[in-house]
């Protein structure tokens, strides 16, 4: 295995892995990356290589983009999910080629239970479940597909942003069978906690400062001087 200046989750160059754990089913030491630059690239022209190993899966499940170089994944005969993925999504140019070929066979695959989850769109998927979805067929919840939010029950309450559940401000009180809140700070809809609004109004009243008087003056004086 060779990385090219790894960093958090973005290598600058080009990842070529041909070596891998026989006991591993993916490639979960690389399950944050999220960018692939390709600023260098195997052979002058890949930047992403997985050649000749025994993983079923790739579990890649941030990467979103492979900046330049193509993309091979070849002779790893157990490997499935592959063949679902749409690389064009993740590759930055027009010119990049995504190769994947001798691996195992979609018919297999799909014999052996090893298909994407029914919440994944038709986008793909980089493994088994909902976490290894390229993107979702409803709403995600963090990096996990669901098939609903949490808006009308269940705990915690949620609202939607861009197909994504977000968690509902902690002081809004959640509405039987009605929608708790619309964004993500307290609204018009939001209804807060009588526990919490008790709290508020057992609290001191804020001390205020008391008011300065201002420094007296010299009463004016009434002495006359003669002439």
């Amino acid at each position: 295995m060779e990385k090219k200046e790894k960093q958090d989750n973005h290598v600058p160059g080009f990842l070529l892995i041909q070596a891998w754990p026989e006991n591993r089913t993916d490639l979960d030491a690389f399950e944050n990356l999220e960018i692939i630059r390709g600023r260098t690239k195997q052979h002058g022209q890949f930047s992403l290589a997985v050649v000749g190993l025994s993983i079923t899966s790739l579990g890649l499940r941030s990467l979103k983009e492979i900046s330049d170089g193509d993309v091979i994944i070849s002779g790893n005969q157990n490997l499935c999910y592959a063949d679902t993925i749409r690389w064009k999504k993740l590759l930055g140019t027009s010119t990049q080629n995504a190769k994947i070929s001798k691996n195992r066979s979609q018919q297999e695959c799909s014999a052996t239970g090893h298909i994407c989850h029914p919440l994944c769109s038709s986008e793909g998927c980089w493994g088994p479940g909902p976490k290894y979805c390229l993107s979702c067929q409803n709403f995600s919840r963090g990096k996990e597909c669901v098939e609903k939010c949490n808006i009308l029950e269940g705990e915690p309450r949620e609202f939607v942003e861009n197909s994504e559940c977000v968690q509902c401000h902690p002081e809004c009180l959640p509405q039987a069978m009605n929608v708790t809140c619309t964004g993500r700070v307290r609204s018009t809809f939001d209804v807060i906690p009588t526990h919490k609004l008790e709290m508020r109004k057992d609290d001191p009243p804020p001390s205020r400062p008391l008011p300065t008087s201002s420094p007296s003056r010299p009463a004016p004086s009434h002495s006359r001087q003669g002439l």
